[in-house]
């Protein structure tokens, strides 16, 4: 059974938020993780952050 964990980049620019995302799926991939989906969390049609979801693999 996969196990999941999800973490939340807030928006700050769509500059920064590239790089931000970039560097925690980075993170997350040389710890073994494979990047499941980036969800954005919109309110009012505004993106206030996105969610990234990624799938937690075992690194032997």
């Amino acid at each position: 059974m996969a196990q999941y964990t999800t973490k939340y980049v807030p928006t700050k620019s769509l500059s920064l938020d590239a790089g931000e995302i970039d560097d925690v799926i980075r993170i997350w991939s040389e710890e073994g993780a494979i990047l499941h989906s980036v969800i954005p969390k919109v309110d009012e049609g505004s993106t206030e952050g996105y969610i990234i979801v990624l799938e937690i693999t075992d690194v032997e």
